[in-house]
């Protein structure tokens, strides 16, 4: 089993929402983060009822390991320096 989809929006074949349908089916408590470059997708997603996370290319390793603690339900937390 998976605990994460990392998938981006735009995809030959299939849009990453297609392709989180057909994913969830196997993997429900699964979750989903799904990216794009496209500032207009970007902004459909952001007002969109949708659960999952949504990360805006291009993007920091920093900006991904944080969305991902969040779209699995375990933040992370702050190193101390």
């Amino acid at each position: 089993m998976f605990d994460l989809l990392l998938a981006d929006l735009v995809m030959p074949g299939m849009s990453g929402h297609e392709l989180e349908v057909e994913f969830k089916i196997s993997c429900p408590r699964a979750g989903v983060l799904l990216m794009t470059g496209y500032p207009e997708q970007m902004a459909r997603c952001e007002s969109s009822d949708r659960s999952q996370g949504y990360l805006a290319k291009p993007f920091s390793t920093r900006t991904l390991l944080a969305a991902v603690h969040r779209v699995l339900g375990n933040e992370p937390e702050l190193a101390q320096t």
